[in-house]
């Protein structure tokens, strides 16, 4: 797998370049309560958020391959975003399923779960 085919570019690259030495970058295809899974150089990978982060598909991240924890979430470029329910004012993100991928939700989860790719 190339990074570039799931939308790395140089923007994402600067990012990552000033991060801890030995982290790996992947996009995050599926996010569930901290453990999503990710696409990356060396194929799909099962990782879990760590710390407070909101991590949602189609975010880049770093994770660390020896223990699988994302330890960052690079930049977004764009998001979609939402006051989060409740009394507190803070941001939710959400998902992009739909805007992420031109493939249906369906179709996505699929490509997920054999050895096909999504495009996106």
């Amino acid at each position: 797998m190339h990074l570039e085919q799931f939308g790395w570019s140089p923007f994402f690259a600067e990012a990552f370049k000033e991060l801890t030495p030995g982290l790996s970058a992947g996009r995050v295809a599926m996010a569930n309560r901290g453990i999503c899974r990710l696409w990356t150089g060396n194929g799909k990978v099962v990782a879990r958020a760590g710390g407070a982060q909101q991590v949602v598909a189609g975010d880049w991240v770093a994770y660390d391959p020896a223990s699988s924890v994302i330890r960052a979430v690079l930049p977004r470029r764009t998001k979609l975003s939402r006051k989060q329910a409740g009394r507190v004012t803070a941001e939710q993100v959400l998902p992009p399923t739909s805007i992420f991928c031109s493939q249906s939700r369906r179709s996505m989860e699929t490509s997920i779960h054999d050895d096909s790719s999504a495009i996106c």
